[in-house]
């Protein structure tokens, strides 16, 4: 793994998280389970959009969405309660 992986699972991780926190606006009453359910869906379209451009193998769009999903669990609530604190939410 190189910086550049990291860095495209960081940017797959903030979208996923932004395209979750969108859908539960959506979706106020869903249950929790249903947004376990969609982030591994959600990182694997992120890493399928991120890496499209170069026209990668099969391989390189799994180890990204597992990096993304990976990185997206781990650092959800930092980065919707870092965001909701610097625009003055709850």
């Amino acid at each position: 793994m190189d910086f550049i992986d990291f860095a495209v699972w960081f940017a797959g991780a903030v979208i996923a998280v932004g395209l979750i926190e969108w859908a539960k606006n959506l979706f106020p009453k869903a249950p929790s389970w249903v947004w376990m359910v969609v982030l591994p869906i959600v990182a694997v379209v992120a890493a399928f959009a991120i890496v499209l451009k170069d026209d990668a193998s099969t391989a390189a769009i799994v180890w990204n969405a597992f990096g993304i999903w990976a990185l997206a669990q781990l650092g959800y609530a930092l980065i919707v309660q870092t965001v909701k604190r610097k625009l003055g939410g709850e």
